[in-house]
């Protein structure tokens, strides 16, 4: 995705601490805060229902669709298909297509989606915290 729902191409940017800063995380305006489009766009994307759990098993190893609609218990199959296609279009997913007989889809992650793998878990960590 180009534009505003592009993800940052942190290999492009100097080494730094993971731990933002006030101004990079939630600047302030005149009436309140305001949020990089970039960042909105990713909150947006990782708070719908299933993302997070789709990922959190693609992290493990590729997995085909019926695979996945077994680990991520209670998401229908429509609803699955359109999340990987969401994943798929964020960069963070890729369907790969084997010409066998049958055709095999596979999902799996890309460097991005690999990423996400300490987001995840930095947000189990802070869900136990009392």
């Amino acid at each position: 995705l180009e534009g505003d729902h592009a993800f940052p191409d942190h290999r492009k940017e100097p080494s730094r601490s993971f731990i933002p800063g006030e101004a990079e995380l939630a600047p302030w305006t005149g009436k309140g805060v305001k949020m990089d489009s970039r960042v909105q766009y990713a909150f947006n994307l990782l708070g719908k229902r299933w993302v997070l759990q789709i990922i959190t098993v693609l992290l493990q190893e590729p997995h085909s669709f019926n695979d996945l609609v077994q680990h991520v218990r209670g998401v229908s199959d429509r609803m699955l298909s359109e999340r990987l296609k969401e994943l798929e279009c964020a960069g963070i997913v890729e369907r790969l297509v084997r010409v066998e007989s049958p055709i095999r889809v596979t999902y799996q992650l890309l460097e991005q989606g690999h990423a996400l793998g300490s987001v995840i878990k930095a947000i189990w960590a802070w869900s136990q915290l009392p």
